[in-house]
Formats: C-alpha cells, structure tokens, sequence
C-alpha cells in the first residue's frame, strides 16, 4: 500500500494547528481527516477506519486518555488495534504517566517538529 492511500485522522481543536498539519500531511501523500473534539474524533475513528490517529493531549470534551482508551477497547478490531499518536506537551505526559503513554503507538512532544511527526506516523504505518 503506497502513502497515496494511506489517512490520518487528525484530533485536535485548534483550526491553526490543523491547517498546518493537514497542509503538510497532504504535501507528503497523506489523506487527512480531522476531529475538533474527542467525541468526533471517535465517530469519524469508526465510520472511515484511518490507518494513523494523532490525539492530541488538550482536547475540549475529553482528555487524551479518554481518547485512547475508548479506540484501544472498541468493539470494532479494526478501531481497537489501529495505530494512534498523542501530541502532548511535557505537562500533559506527566500528568498521563507512563501506564497511559505506553498505550499510545508513538508520542510526539510538542511543541511540534513536523520532520518528527512525518517520521512518526512512517514508523507506525511501517511497524
């Protein structure tokens, strides 16, 4: 499967963050989606099965732990074992602890290195 095919869902509030994200995931192939809140963020999880989800660690209706554990005991196996990223600033990992974190395929610190977050999302979709 080439990177042509391959989407991101991308669950994040702030429409600045997601313009930047969404244009450089596109310039390198990527599909994106996006969710501004974490109840979106699970039923677009469901209906469109993304083969990467960014959560972000600050989210209006639901915390980053919420997020992730609801797509890891979903019902549907494809949702449940599907790759997912939090983007979440030190603060956040600290406050999740390692027990939350592990769950996470890949973390990306903010603030963000778009280099890093390509090479992130690469080695999941690789793994």
């Amino acid at each position: 499967m080439g990177v042509e095919s391959q989407t991101v869902l991308c669950i994040e509030e702030t429409p600045n963050v997601t313009r930047v994200v969404n244009w450089f995931l596109q310039a390198h192939g990527y599909d994106v989606l996006w969710a501004a809140t974490g109840e979106e963020g699970l039923k677009m999880a469901e209906s469109f099965l993304p083969d990467v989800t960014l959560v972000d660690g600050s989210l209006p209706d639901m915390s980053c732990e919420q997020v992730l554990m609801a797509l890891r005991s979903h019902q549907n196996q494809k949702v449940s074992e599907s790759r997912i990223i939090g983007v979440m600033d030190k603060k956040t990992r600290d406050r999740t602890g390692p027990l939350v974190t592990a769950h996470f395929d890949q973390i990306v610190p903010k603030p963000v290195i778009y280099n890093q977050l390509r090479s992130r999302i690469f080695s999941v979709l690789s793994a």
